[in-house]
């Protein structure tokens, strides 16, 4: 069993493309350390933004759908 995210699937036992949404978020922190280290400030400047938009919002909209689980709990549906 993966204490994560990732060990998460649907009821057909695939992913979905959230996960991919998922792969993002972990990668993208590693990008902008690298714009970082290697002096692309602008780079970094535009990464990070994008990182919390996809993270926080794109990802929170899509969970509080009608029919998914979040929206059900967080919002008694």
């Amino acid at each position: 069993m993966v204490p994560s995210s990732f060990g998460i699937t649907g009821a057909d036992g695939h992913y979905c493309w959230f996960h991919g949404i998922a792969v993002a978020v972990l990668v993208m922190p590693l990008l902008a350390a690298l714009h970082t280290r290697h002096g692309r400030i602008n780079a970094h400047r535009r990464t990070m933004p994008g990182l919390s938009i996809g993270a926080l919002i794109i990802t929170g909209a899509f969970n509080l759908m009608p029919g998914r689980l979040p929206h059900s709990i967080l919002l008694g549906a």
